[in-house]
């Protein structure tokens, strides 16, 4: 299935739903925090181009992936990066 209403970890009542509705969503950002990720994602490039390191590839179900492709912030899938979703 789509794993939407089979609940998770964090469900705290009993129940089920079948679909999802987007409330609110904010971006917060600390240019310092966001200096330092920009740094780290610079060395992961670099150490998978000189060691010839493969990274792993993350396998998504299709329809997340689609739905995230509208999402602000372009991934650098060179350096493995993906999106962590928790809910």
């Amino acid at each position: 299935g789509t794993g939407i209403g089979e609940g998770g970890r964090d469900q705290r009542l009993p129940g089920r739903y079948s679909k999802l509705v987007l409330q609110e969503a904010w971006r917060v950002e600390n240019p310092g925090l966001m200096q330092g990720y920009q740094g780290a994602q610079r060395r992961v490039m670099a150490l998978e181009g000189k060691v010839g390191a493969s990274l792993m590839k993350e396998k998504i179900r299709p329809e997340l992936y689609r739905s995230a492709a509208d999402l602000p912030w372009e991934l650098q899938k060179s350096c493995g990066e993906v999106r962590l979703l928790h809910g």
